[in-house]
């Protein structure tokens, strides 16, 4: 059996196997996110340059008294994502992000604990979407949960023991649209054991 709290797993960097989209709102509305851990969505393509800016214009309406590149990150419209990249290269000069923390066993297992649990909870209220994931040449099947279930938890690397258990259950059970519901209700259970442990 593979040890998945090895450092090398732990410093795996996630690549959005599903090209999930997961809307800033509902991320904060169900986890805390400061600028590192933003930083790590980033470098794992599981959020946008978009959150940056909504991250800015929220620091910057809370404390007028913040740095100059945050004021200028915030003054950006959503349609003027690209020109993020240089506002989060000089929050890493000013040391508002830290780059240096992802080489961190302890950071990494935070921060995929964190967007595991939002990325299946995402994917839980969204269920029938995202049929299109990388590693397949082909669209999914809408009721495939547990492929797509699967595919997010290893694109993590199992970072906790109801992540490990979770996934085994999806490896060996198929959605049916007779069991659906059961696979769903154990989903829900996973959502709440994990959530425990990002608190």
């Amino acid at each position: 059996m593979i040890d998945y709290q090895r450092e090398e797993f732990i410093l795996d960097m996630p690549e959005n196997s599903l090209n999930l989209n997961i809307p800033y709102a509902f991320f904060i509305d169900h986890a805390s996110l400061n600028w590192n851990e933003l930083y790590f969505g980033l470098k794992s393509q599981y959020v946008s340059l978009n959150y940056a800016i909504e991250k800015a214009v929220s620091e910057v309406s809370i404390n007028g008294n913040t740095s100059n590149t945050l004021f200028e990150l915030a003054s950006l419209f959503k349609n003027e994502e690209d020109l993020a990249e240089k506002y989060i290269n000089d929050l890493i000069t000013e040391k508002i992000m830290d780059s240096i923390l992802l080489e961190k066993k302890q950071f990494m297992i935070d921060c995929k604990n964190k967007y595991l649990y939002i990325a299946l909870l995402w994917l839980y209220q969204n269920p029938k979407k995202y049929n299109h994931p990388k590693r397949y040449d082909s669209e999914l099947k809408e009721i495939d949960y547990s492929t797509k279930v699967y595919d997010v938890i290893w694109d993590f690397k199992i970072p906790s023991i109801p992540a490990r258990d979770f996934r085994y259950f999806s490896m060996t059970f198929e959605v049916t649209e007779k069991n659906q519901e059961l696979f769903l209700n154990r989903w829900n259970q996973f959502l709440e054991e994990q959530k425990q442990i990002v608190k």
